[in-house]
């Protein structure tokens, strides 16, 4: 069995309706108007109340549902973003392994935070006391002025 449609009436077969119905001056014929075109006693009156309302325009029929979403400009961007991070992680947990293989094989304890230049000190300075800058160094060492002119 088929499905049955819903009708929906085009902005002028709406105003054809509406001016036969307003022509008709004899009790009972928008009656006969009515069953002829198998329409109930509603439509008139709405479509009249549209026709004030905006003419031509409000008579034709809208769609019905939901309406189909905006796309996001920002989504494909966002998605872009994303599939670069995912990239970089990888990346990162590949570096990390090699770096961890390489530290094993070459019998180095392993890196530990200690190891690298805080972000307070200056990117890639000694720490202090290695290699004989530090307090126990010999005062011409350290810095400043050299021994010779003090």
């Amino acid at each position: 069995m088929a499905k049955p449609t819903r009708g929906q009436f085009t902005a002028e077969y709406r105003l054809r309706i509406l001016e036969e119905a307003d022509k008709c001056t004899l009790p009972g014929e928008v009656g006969r108007l009515l069953r002829r075109e198998g329409l109930y006693s509603s439509h008139p009156s709405t479509w009249r109340k549209d026709r004030r309302n905006g003419s031509l325009k409000a008579l034709t029929p809208k769609k019905r549902g939901t309406r189909p979403a905006k796309p996001d400009p920002l989504s494909a961007k966002v998605r872009k973003l994303e599939e670069k991070v995912a990239r970089l992680e990888k990346e990162l947990a590949t570096a990390r392994t090699i770096i961890e293989v390489q530290g094993k094989v070459a019998g180095a304890p392993e890196p530990t935070p200690s190891f690298f230049p805080s972000s307070a000190g200056v990117q890639g300075a000694p720490p202090p006391g290695k290699w004989g800058l530090g307090p126990s160094a010999p005062a011409g060492c350290r810095g400043g002025a050299p021994h010779h002119l003090t």
